[in-house]
């Protein structure tokens, strides 16, 4: 949302795109869900995700994916799965710092350097066995990693603050 804020918002110096998407939200989506389903499954929440964002309420979702198709959020789902993050990063005029983690389950090194193929002049930093939330784990699973997303004590890696501070200070210069 940075990146349509900077275009359309008060006036930014420049934007920091941390651990974001690279393609729409649907696909990220189905590649998490593809590690935890069969695919019967899979086959279900495509059918479901394709009504849902027609606008309908999908009638066959598997009981542990329901959650996913709630009333409440289908506008939210529907505006994300539209949106593009290199189109929207290309049209950005102010200087742009791309942050990720290479640990990262949900946001991929390969979403941030399709980010960064649309706007080359941003400075991409890629950050060693750290995961979405910016914390240390070198583990590449989602159980290894959920005590990282549930414990406020484990720190966010020095690495990333230090790479925004710097970048935001020579903005300034």
């Amino acid at each position: 949302m940075a990146l349509i804020a900077a275009r359309q918002g008060a006036p930014v110096a420049g934007v920091v795109h941390v651990s974001g998407l690279g393609r729409p939200l649907t696909d990220v989506i189905r590649e998490q869900l593809g590690r935890q389903f069969d695919n019967p499954t899979l086959v279900r929440y495509d059918t479901a995700m394709k009504h849902y964002l027609q606008g309908e309420q999908p009638a066959d979702v598997p009981q542990q994916l329901a959650m996913l198709f709630v009333p409440v959020n289908q506008t939210f789902m529907r505006s994300l799965a539209a949106f593009d993050a290199p189109a929207e990063i290309r049209a950005v005029r102010q200087p742009v710092l791309i942050v990720q983690g290479e640990t990262d389950l949900q946001a991929t090194v390969a979403d941030a350097e399709r980010v960064h193929a649309a706007r080359p002049d941003a400075r991409l930093v890629l950050i060693p066995a750290t995961n979405h939330v910016l914390k240390r784990v070198a583990d590449t699973t989602l159980a290894g990693q959920m005590t990282s997303y549930q414990d406020p004590s484990v720190p966010i890696v020095p690495e990333a603050v230090a790479a925004i501070a710097e970048w935001i200070l020579a903005l300034g210069r």
